[in-house]
């Protein structure tokens, strides 16, 4: 087995790499939706980085004259997940905590993260 950091070689090995990587995207992602409607927490700073990001975009294209585009405003950037989930995700994994712990240790880290 090849060391972490190390890229696939063989083209099934590579192909293996990517579904297994697609699955922790795909399971991450589940995680973080059922969080946020069972929950109600969500990455407060990253929404807020969002929606100056959105506003800065709609205050150029009405300078330039032009509608814009509702899909912007609209799409949620699946890629993006911040330090403080990953840690605490990994951190969940290693350490086997009852779900209303671990919504206690996430809900602070959500809200107001450096």
């Amino acid at each position: 087995m090849a060391p972490m950091g190390t890229g696939a070689t063989s083209d099934e090995s590579k192909i293996q790499q990517a579904a297994f990587i697609t699955l922790a995207h795909n399971l991450t992602l589940m995680l973080e939706r059922t969080i946020e409607q069972r929950e109600g927490i969500r990455d407060e700073k990253s929404g807020k980085r969002k929606a100056a990001r959105i506003k800065k975009a709609t205050d150029l294209v009405e300078a330039k004259k032009r509608p814009f585009n509702p899909l912007v405003a609209g799409v949620r950037r699946v890629t993006k997940r911040s330090v403080q989930f990953v840690g605490w995700l990994q951190s969940c994994l290693e350490h086997r905590t009852c779900w209303r712990d671990t919504m206690k240790q996430l809900r602070p880290l959500m809200e107001a993260y450096l």
